[in-house]
């Protein structure tokens, strides 16, 4: 009966699925939307870009929660769009034809779940107008890639006085679930490499590891029947 037992389990764990996080490559340069188009539009299901605001959660009557200050939707804000940056006196986008506006309000990118970041890329459009991010006192000109909380796990100065700014960053960084993208430039060319976490939070074991959980149960199981065999004797 023991090692009917240990079969049988074997035999569980043989028919489990076995399902692995899927990378996921992101790469945008909006230039397949129409200008004037929401950005959204650009993204796949799970992910999505809204006007950003740094602000408080707020009580049942209106007032501020202490401690709770972190970057979040701006639920006044204006979608935010693909658009030509020359349009609006700028130079060109880097695509060439269409970018990500950001020039009025920040921009927050949103994942469904928390994913190991692989590599973000993003470049800024071809003029020298805005804000110095590396100097002293705009240090709010800045990439940031937030936990799933709103604590910034990578913060990166961007110069939008520099035509073309790159901004690369190469992972891993696990638990990032949003990016912000300061105001007062364009962004273009966006390329996202991650790994979504499980939405439940369990563990899934590799090849390897189910392969020691099988021989594991097999020799249980033999040392099961030899003793079954030896009561019999």
């Amino acid at each position: 009966m023991r090692t009917l037992c240990c079969l049988a389990g074997i035999a569980v764990l043989a028919a489990a699925p076995i399902t692995h996080s899927q990378e996921v490559d992101l790469i945008l340069n909006f230039d397949g939307l129409a200008a004037g188009t929401e950005a959204n539009a650009a993204l796949p299901a799970g992910y999505q870009v809204r006007s950003a605001v740094y602000d408080f959660a707020y009580d049942a009557f209106g007032e501020p929660i202490t401690g709770t200050q972190r970057w979040r939707p701006d639920p006044s804000g204006a979608p935010v769009l693909v658009d030509n940056p020359e349009l609006y006196g700028r130079a060109a986008a880097p695509s060439p034809s269409n970018a990500m506006e950001a020039l009025f309000q920040p921009v927050l990118l949103t994942f469904e779940v928390t994913s190991q970041l692989v590599r973000f890329a993003v470049t800024l459009d071809l003029d020298s107008f805005g804000d110095n991010g590396t100097l002293p006192g705009y240090e709010d000109i800045a990439v940031q890639l937030l936990g799933k909380d709103g604590v910034p796990i990578e913060t990166i100065p961007v110069d939008q006085t520099t035509p073309g700014f790159f901004i690369e960053v190469l992972g891993p960084l696990a638990g990032v679930r949003e990016i912000v993208f300061p105001a007062g430039a364009f962004y273009d060319d966006l390329q996202i490499r991650l790994i979504p976490d499980d939405p439940s939070g369990s563990v899934i074991p590799e090849g390897k590891t189910w392969f020691s959980l099988f021989g594991l149960l097999g020799a249980v199981g033999w040392s099961g029947a030899r003793r079954y065999r030896a009561s019999r004797s």
